[in-house]
């Protein structure tokens, strides 16, 4: 009589390839039909959600000067920066006064 290591051993691949097999009548999981797709439509956003009109004051060049503010701050955040001095003195023998 085999162990039942070394059939189960031989069942195995048999049980994984059926397990795997998309017309299985075993497989709990009805295969989805594909659809074909559609054009999506979106909706219109509703007057609530749109953003407000800018007010005279607010200037194109405004929000250019903003953009060059960041792009300069980014490259102060990204600049190499000198080597920091010690946080204390050397130690060693003081000299007296």
């Amino acid at each position: 009589m085999p162990k039942p290591n070394t059939l189960l051993t031989a069942l195995l691949p048999l049980l994984l390839l059926t397990a795997c097999a998309s017309d299985s009548p075993l497989s709990p999981v009805p295969q989805a039909p594909v659809l074909v797709s559609k054009q999506i439509q979106i909706p219109a956003l509703p007057e609530s959600a749109l953003q407000p009109t800018l007010p005279p004051e607010c200037l194109p060049t405004c929000s250019n000067a903003l953009m060059t503010e960041r792009e300069r701050w980014l490259t102060l955040l990204t600049a190499p920066t000198a080597p920091a001095l010690p946080a204390s003195a050397p130690t060693g023998a003081r000299a007296r006064p």
